[in-house]
């Protein structure tokens, strides 16, 4: 997003949503809204294996900020090797983060 107000936020959303794309980086916030149905593909332990294997291969991963909050595609963003934003991604990053820079965690759910 060029320009951060508020419809330009909304908008966003809205056409994420569509898409099915439940999940949206701000930053280092992760967005999560309510698609009101079942999506296939979404989780799962292969869903999840591929956020432990990025972390893996990409010491400083997603969640850093540098991910693209209009990102698409199945499992990818527009980066080719970057995974879409995911609650997987936040919660591998808070354990990379206490294992290897022994640094405090938390994560809010609101």
């Amino acid at each position: 997003m060029t320009h951060l107000h508020e419809p330009a936020v909304v908008y966003c959303l809205q056409r994420r949503y569509e898409q099915s794309s439940i999940y949206t980086y701000t930053g280092k916030i992760l967005l999560a809204l309510n698609p009101f149905q079942m999506l296939d593909n979404i989780y799962g332990e292969d869903i999840m294996k591929l956020y432990w294997q990025r972390d893996e291969h990409q010491p400083n991963s997603s969640s850093n900020g540098n991910s693209n909050s209009s990102s698409s595609g199945n499992n990818e963003s527009q980066g080719g090797n970057r995974l879409k934003p995911h609650v997987y991604a936040i919660a591998q990053d808070a354990y990379r983060l206490l294992l290897h820079e022994g640094d405090d965690q938390s994560i809010l759910v609101s």
